[in-house]
């Protein structure tokens, strides 16, 4: 019997990263997981690898910046399963995980300080619900493929993986309930060299030379 079995965990961001190493990690520890997010495919996907392994989860595309579309998130995971014991915010009682980065401590070039500023919110303590940030540096996900710079793969070699913070996320939920995790900050045990990927985020904007 795993460590979460007959609880249920909401995933936000579930597709992709670390949602869905988090939602499949959940799952191998019993937790029935709503794997949520913007994109329907991504997530079939991952209830599929969850159901292939022998977990149980759904999907439910949700974009939770729209407070309605969060309400009937989680009314929707009631109906479904009962209950919800763990939201994990990748993007009733119980615990609380939200996935910050440590962009929002240390705001920089290379992720933009408007990312930095979003992903500062942090979800607080009431009434005996465990809540705990986990502030990762970076991590070897998709979004990385997006910057003006990507890092090549002898960077991301030393990068964490997204399985590393799902690991840092199922021990804050797997805690016996008295005791909360209030805050984890990640960095890569080898630090990695930013300075092109700086020098291209400083050229952006610039306007063009004749």
């Amino acid at each position: 019997m795993g460590q979460l079995e007959g609880q249920v965990a909401i995933v936000t961001g579930g597709g992709t990263g670390i949602g869905r190493e988090t939602a499949r990690l959940l799952a191998a520890e019993g937790a029935r997981v709503v794997v949520a997010g913007r994109r329907q495919p991504p997530l079939d996907l991952v209830v599929g690898e969850i159901e292939a392994a022998g977990g149980q989860a759904v999907a439910r595309q949700a974009d939770v910046s729209s407070l309605d579309e969060a309400a009937a998130l989680g009314a929707w995971a009631c109906q479904t399963y009962g209950r919800v014991d763990v939201l994990v915010n990748n993007a009733g009682g119980g615990t609380v995980v939200t996935v910050t980065s440590l962009a929002a401590l240390r705001p920089g070039l290379i992720s933009g300080a408007a990312y930095g500023a979003a992903k500062a919110a942090a979800t607080l303590r009431d009434r005996g619900i465990r809540a705990t940030t986990i502030v990762p540096a970076e991590v070897d996900t998709p979004i990385l493929d997006a910057r003006p710079h990507p890092p090549d793969a002898k960077a991301r070699a030393t990068m964490m993986q997204s399985d590393d913070v799902a690991r840092a996320i199922l021990f804050c939920v797997t805690l016996p309930p008295r005791t909360v995790v209030e805050e984890i900050v990640m960095s890569p045990t080898m630090a990695r060299d930013h300075s092109a990927e700086i020098a291209t985020a400083r050229r952006l904007g610039e306007p063009a030379r004749r």
